[in-house]
């Protein structure tokens, strides 16, 4: 029998450690936190045995082999992802050992048609780095044009200024724009250094941001809801100006999407959400936690098998993570732009079902369900997992309905199932 992941008590320890190198907020908040300092990488040209020092090697090694994203002819830009970041820092947060790390490098390598890094030329310098944000993210064959420059970019001024006035100086030219390639900018901002600290995640995070850059449509001007957000999205679901789309929303989501801003964009914009500018750093939490509790239950409703919804699911989660290191005009445009990435997503999928809160008792512990999460290879259901694992140890929240969510999903792949859109 393998053993792929260390103790508990070890998976505490860095979890405790690489959130309080990125939240930096109160225990009440998120009891989930430790003074102790997020691990520095000492070597990233070599693989390792230890854990931490493996996990730095594989995320520079995948960033200088593979490319971001890619679209085999005739599909639309940016239909492939690469996952390995993500799937890193959710398995190792989880407590694997580098040999479970580079078992799961080797399986995205196996089943995903990788394709081949663009090496950067230095074409991005701070002249012009605003002048080609999101310029080539809807142009095949290669959405990913800039990737290499940009990460090259931002790994010197990250360098140059340090963590904190690299996000105070980049982040207000990106965070409108964190919709495009469903969250992917985002997730790698925030899966890559909101959840594990580390600068060159950071660069990533930023390069991936700024060449995946697409908001959709304005924001209101005064927008209006606020409290229970999943009544929003009943209250969207049963709004008869809105369409009902027959096409195919994964083969169709850009038509559809094109259709919404073009021809709709005024009746979403009446669900855009509350967030005044200065509200404190704890309020904002919670706006981004009834985000988290609206958009699990939108996963219940799907039977916890709509990969969209997933994904929605760990955008608050890496945005909870991410809201105390950015600057505040930024955080409350990050959860502008989150909620009305949701809205979208919600009306391309013709609006379904949202679930409700008596979704019953997971039936396997966490123990069990990270084991069981150990033996599969999908990137989405270790994030699903490890972003309950980490909202079990806050005092309030969605802590049941996560764990369920995770032994239901966990279940669908074990019984050889997979997402649905």
């Amino acid at each position: 029998v393998k053993i792929w992941f260390v103790s508990l008590t070890t998976v505490c320890q860095r979890s405790m450690r690489v959130l309080s190198a990125t939240l930096g907020v109160s225990l009440a908040q998120d009891l989930f936190l430790s003074a102790a300092p997020a691990q520095s990488c000492a070597t990233r040209e070599a693989p390792s045995t230890d854990p931490r020092e493996q996990f730095c090697y594989l995320v520079k090694k995948n960033k200088d082999t593979y490319d971001i994203s890619w679209a085999p002819p005739g599909l639309p830009p940016a239909t492939f992802q690469d996952h390995i970041l993500y799937d890193l820092v959710s398995l190792y947060n989880l407590g694997a050992n580098a040999s479970r790390l580079q078992e799961a490098f080797d399986y995205h390598v196996k089943t995903e048609m990788l394709q081949p890094a663009a090496p950067s030329a230095g074409f991005i310098t701070a002249d012009n780095w605003k002048q080609h944000i999101g310029e080539n993210n809807a142009k095949g064959p290669l959405p990913s044009k800039h990737y290499s420059d940009y990460v090259e970019f931002y790994r010197q001024e990250i360098s140059k200024r340090g963590v904190e006035a690299a996000l105070a100086e980049f982040t207000p030219a990106l965070v409108d724009g964190l919709f495009s390639s469903l969250f992917h900018g985002l997730l790698t901002l925030g899966w890559g250094w909101g959840e594990s600290g580390d600068e060159e995640a950071l660069a990533q995070g930023l390069a991936w941001m700024s060449t995946a850059f697409y908001p959709p449509a304005p924001l209101a001007d005064a927008p209006a809801r606020s409290g229970a957000l999943k009544d929003a999205l009943a209250d969207m679901r049963g709004d008869k100006r809105l369409p009902v789309y027959t096409q195919d929303p994964q083969a169709f989501y850009y038509p559809i999407l094109g259709d919404l801003v073009a021809n709709h964009s005024k009746v979403m914009q009446e669900y855009d959400v509350v967030v005044p500018d200065n509200t404190p750093v704890n309020d904002l939490d919670e706006v981004v936690a009834e985000m988290q509790h609206a958009v699990l239950l939108l996963f219940q409703g799907s039977n916890f098998t709509s990969y969209t919804n997933v994904h929605m699911i760990e955008a608050c989660r890496v945005s909870r993570s991410l809201l105390p290191k950015l600057p505040a005009q930024v955080q409350t445009q990050l959860i502008r732009r989150l909620w009305q990435a949701v809205l979208y997503n919600f009306a391309i999928q013709s609006r379904p079902q949202v679930g409700s809160t008596a979704v019953g008792e997971a039936t396997r512990s966490w123990d069990a369900i990270v084991a069981g999460a150990f033996a599969q290879g999908d990137t989405h259901l270790h994030n699903l997992v490890w972003s309950g694992v980490a909202e079990s140890k806050r005092s309030t929240g969605d802590a049941a309905l996560y764990q369920a969510a995770a032994d239901k999903a966990l279940a669908l792949f074990e019984a050889g199932g997979k997402w649905n859109f």
